[in-house]
């Protein structure tokens, strides 16, 4: 064991604040300080003053103690420490030039860092931290069990000399012996490719990302939140510690989630273990077919659950369907809002992920290793019809067992349940597999999936030199793609000239053919910090709302006699507006019912669109 390691404290966690240069909030990046290897140690720069941080984060949530919220963000897959630190300052930069008005007092963001590793590290501190490619094939090949290392060495020496000796024997034209290396050209192809196979699949890191995941990510961030939950008890006012867990009963803290790719399975794991299995509302009939649990959004002693934004999640389409095989129903609507940012073409979780879970699902459909992150939006499209029309982008809200699809202030009914418009493959509707993965009904809740409002971002789009430009695929506006389109964008994503799983959050600076993508991180961030009816109320102040300003004031004098509050009205407006930029942009929503009735018609549930 190294001097190091001998004499530094073995910490779970390090912390650093960002730069308060210009930021209106504060700001901290989180890291878990497990090693990419096991065999690896902590570096010196993890080691930090940890509880003078936390102090610090306690502290500020304190003195804001009525208003005091908590976004933590959390990177994918295949990301290094470095990598995640950018995309959490940009996060930063863009929240302090926007949603400022409504924006809490108390808000706080923290960007958790887990230890993911990146499959080809281009800078040299990643290399320091994962290894180089060489470096991690050289580690892939002294990591073999025994007997696979053998059948390698085995096999390789094998296909030299089958290939030496055949051409030899080409030569001399001697079929016996031609016969006799084609056997062995055949075994020993037999036993290098599968171990071939299985180099490759640790190369790429996800079952190794996925194990570190589980096992380091979300037990170090069910660490940081106790961590916080008991430095804001500790330092609460009272004697007894009942006194001090309720000076917080009525001033809970808000805590929500951003999380990308794989970072939504350590999110929902996470809220998982964080749940109060003991809590009267959270137990009742152990019949799945019965939903009589209601569990609280309360998290510890302080926190609250409050709005969770997935972004191309990489976890299982089951986990938004009710049924025995749902293992996150439980955590996922213990909060108060969510939102999906999906997209049909995400070629890294429809190939990889999908491939990858392949072996791990325990499903017996093809259907079952699909990925929540390429859950799409067909509404409204007439059987046989290839093309979405323009008006049939922009938002749908169920209401009262029927899609109300706004357009303009227009209303079109369409018969049908949320899950009837949520597709995983052309010809497979989310309610679809619901039927196939749970035979019964729940009569008091529907599927978990109706509590998610979802933004399909297929034909996601940003105007670059006045033409419209598809940041997450080709924009094709089909009803579904096929083959050949799924071939063209693998095509252009491993060549890097699209990128259909993280250009959700694209600054255009990475590439000179592509925008940035204005209104999804608008979106996002927006919605992860405010919810949505601030992020409605908040529209106005933005650039991109200058070109609806008319369509805006057209639309609240239409609803000057509809028997609304002027805040409703107001609301209304806006989410026609909303509906429009939707539109626009090419993007799909399906707007949850609690949205409408809550968020924009403010618990008044008498109104109908």
């Amino acid at each position: 064991m190294n001097d190091l390691a001998m004499n530094c404290p073995a910490l779970l966690l390090s912390i650093e604040k960002f730069s308060t240069d210009g930021l209106t909030f504060p700001a901290y990046l989180v890291s878990s300080t497990a090693p990419i290897n096991i065999e690896d140690q902590p570096s010196s720069s993890e080691i930090n003053n940890f509880d003078s941080l936390i102090k610090e984060i306690s502290d500020h949530l304190k003195i804001h103690k009525n208003d005091a919220e908590v976004l933590i963000v959390i990177h994918g897959y295949n990301n290094s420490k470095n990598n995640a630190k950018e995309w959490f300052k940009s996060i930063c930069k863009h929240l302090n030039t926007t949603c400022q008005k409504s924006r809490s007092p108390g808000f706080l963001m923290i960007g958790y860092c887990w230890p993911s590793e990146k499959v080809s590290p281009k800078l040299l501190e990643d290399e320091k931290a994962s290894g180089s490619l060489k470096e991690k094939f050289k580690w892939a090949i002294e990591s073999l069990p025994f007997v696979l290392s053998k059948m390698s060495k085995g096999g390789m020496i094998g296909l030299i000399a089958s290939i030496a000796v055949g051409i030899v024997v080409i030569k001399s034209l001697q079929p016996t012996l031609f016969m006799v290396v084609v056997a062995i050209l055949i075994i020993s192809l037999s036993a290098t490719l599968p171990i071939g196979t299985i180099l490759i699949l640790r190369l790429m890191g996800y079952f190794r990302d996925s194990y570190r995941a589980t096992n380091f990510g979300v037990s170090d961030l069910v660490e940081l939140i106790r961590q916080i939950d008991n430095a804001l008890i500790q330092s609460s006012p009272g004697e007894e510690l009942a006194d001090r867990k309720s000076f917080w009963q009525n001033n809970r803290i808000k805590l929500s989630f951003i999380g990308h790719s794989m970072g939504a399975f350590v999110v929902t794991n996470t809220v998982r273990i964080l749940s109060d299995v003991f809590a009267h509302n959270s137990i009742g009939s152990i019949n799945a077919s019965i939903s009589d649990k209601k569990p609280s959004s309360d998290i510890g002693n302080v926190f609250s659950l409050s709005r969770l934004v997935l972004v191309a999640p990489d976890i299982p389409v089951e986990t938004i369907i009710s049924g025995r095989a749902n293992f996150l129903k439980s955590s996922l609507r213990r909060f108060e809002e969510a939102y999906l940012f999906s997209n049909e073409g995400d070629m890294a979780l429809r190939l990889a992920s999908t491939a990858a879970n392949y072996f791990s699902y325990p499903s017996r459909t093809q259907a079952g290793g699909y990925r929540l992150g390429n859950v799409c939006i067909s509404n409204s499209i007439p059987p046989g019809e290839q093309s979405i029309r323009p008006e049939n982008y922009g938002m749908t809200i169920y209401r009262s067992e029927k899609l109300v699809y706004l357009q303009d202030g227009q209303e079109i009914p369409m018969s049908g349940y949320p899950l009837d418009y949520l597709y995983i493959q052309a010809q497979t509707r989310l309610s679809k597999r619901q039927d196939e993965i749970a035979r019964y009904q729940t009569p008091i809740e529907g599927p978990i999936g109706e509590r998610f409002t979802f933004f399909d971002c297929t034909d996601y789009t940003e105007i670059e030199q006045e033409n419209p430009i598809g940041l997450l695929s080709h924009a094709l506006k089909k009803q579904s793609l096929n083959v050949l389109d799924y071939a063209c964008l693998s095509i252009d994503y491993f060549r890097g000239k699209i990128d259909t799983h993280g250009g959700y959050f694209s600054d255009g600076s990475s590439n000179q053919h592509k925008p940035e993508a204005a209104f999804t991180k608008l979106a996002i961030y927006g919605l992860a910090s405010l919810g949505f009816e601030k992020f409605l109320l908040e529209l106005p102040t933005e650039p991109m709302f200058a070109g609806y300003q008319g369509t805006f004031q057209q639309r609240q004098q239409e609803l000057q006699f509809s028997g609304l509050s002027t805040q409703q009205q107001e609301k209304m407006a806006l989410s026609h507006i909303l509906s429009s930029i939707c539109r626009d942009k090419g993007i799909q929503v399906l707007l949850a019912e609690d949205r409408y009735t809550k968020d924009i018609m403010g618990g008044n549930d008498q109104k109908k669109l």
